[in-house]
């Protein structure tokens, strides 16, 4: 009786092998294709080290630019004539080109003081281009403040020499992205930095 249930069950073993082998290869072009479906996006790109420099007059009528005091690193004067900005590029490799968008915006306050919330922006400039990454991971804006086409910041106090900006506070914003290229779908969304500063009148001497 053993040698008979040895010879009629003896083929399981190998039917069982074949379907192992069967089963795989009809799972591979199906897992190939979920993979390329579920491809992942392009991270956005990403800055540190934000830093500006303002440009102003000197006695001479020439663009001098400075650094703001480490004591009020916030603080331009409102006769500032141009803004440039400095960023560290952390996740776009050097010599890529990245889309950068430098813009400034006065902070108006909102109509109701318990309710700073309500405070909006209003629009005054703004500089976009497509920006080589250096060597070093950094880009370099500059942004134009002053000029007979600018806006004239309204919302706050006007100084004796009536400077584009005024005295108050003031919102920039650096966005990002990559070139569009029409190409990639799966292309990361811009990000968006911002940095508050305020512009002061000259002091009286």
């Amino acid at each position: 009786m053993n040698s008979m249930k040895t010879t009629r069950y003896g083929w399981l073993p190998a039917f069982c092998a074949v379907l192992l082998l069967m089963i795989p290869l009809g799972l591979k072009p199906t897992l190939a294709q979920k993979k390329d479906s579920m491809e992942a996006p392009t991270p956005p790109v990403e800055l540190s080290n934000i830093t500006f420099q303002f440009a102003v007059l000197d006695s001479s009528g020439q663009l001098k630019w400075e650094t703001p005091n480490p004591k009020t690193p916030n603080e331009i004067p409102a006769g500032t004539q141009k803004l440039k900005f400095t960023a560290k590029v952390n996740n776009r490799p050097a010599g890529s080109t990245i889309r950068v968008k430098a813009a400034l915006q006065e902070v108006c306050a909102s109509p109701d003081a318990g309710k700073p919330f309500l405070a909006r922006l209003r629009h005054l400039t703004e500089n976009e281009q497509d920006l080589e990454i250096s060597k070093t991971g950094q880009i370099v804006i500059e942004l134009i403040v002053h000029c007979e086409e600018c806006v004239h910041a309204t919302c706050g106090k006007e100084c004796p020499d009536k400077d584009h900006l005024g005295e108050g506070p003031h919102a920039t914003t650096l966005t990002v992205s990559d070139p569009p290229t029409g190409k990639n779908i799966m292309a990361a969304k811009p990000a968006s930095f911002r940095m508050d500063v305020r512009s002061v009148c000259p002091k009286k001497s």
